[in-house]
């Protein structure tokens, strides 16, 4: 398994997908700014190759990936529905074939944090990946050692008795 790399088609749908995460997700905080982020992007993207469109629309992906990082299943999950609704790919899709990240707890089939944990539910989640794929079913069993870990973690250690509790009480 290897982070996707860009077709044509891909170029457009990852084009179609920036500019609706930055019309729907990114607020409006900089009025004076002339032009939307992602109308420039596809504007150097348009003029340029596939080739020479990848790095940008790369470095695009990178930072929604970033900026979503911490989002709850439920943000997820309505920006899957907004994205698909759209026809464009959904962030789920984008995170499980652009992201590096992805990749590297794949490979290594454990997950070490809560972000990560939140990466991988949200991938399997809202349609990422097929369920019921070897990579499917992979990501479950991650997602249920990491579940088990965090429960063990938090569980409450039995408390020691007193000698009231052992009935020396006198």
């Amino acid at each position: 398994m290897q982070v996707t790399k860009l077709s044509p088609e891909d170029c457009d749908r990852l084009k179609t997908f920036f500019i609706c995460y930055t019309d729907w997700f990114i607020p409006n905080t900089c009025a004076e700014r002339r032009e939307n982020p992602s109308s420039s992007l596809v504007a150097r993207a348009n003029s340029k190759s596939v080739a020479d469109a990848t790095e940008p629309l790369q470095r695009a992906i990178h930072a929604v990936m970033k900026m979503t990082t911490l989002w709850t299943p439920e943000q997820v999950a309505e920006a899957d529905a907004w994205l698909a609704a759209a026809g464009t790919f959904t962030l789920s899709e984008v995170r499980r074939r652009f992201s590096k990240k992805y990749l590297r707890i794949f490979r290594r089939r454990v997950i070490r944090a809560e972000t990560e944990y939140f990466l991988i539910k949200g991938i399997v989640d809202y349609g990422g990946v097929e369920p019921g794929s070897p990579e499917g079913i992979q990501l479950q069993i991650m997602l249920k050692a990491f579940e088990v870990q965090l429960v063990a973690a938090v569980a409450p250690l039995p408390s020691a008795k007193t000698p009231d509790d052992m009935g020396t009480h006198r």
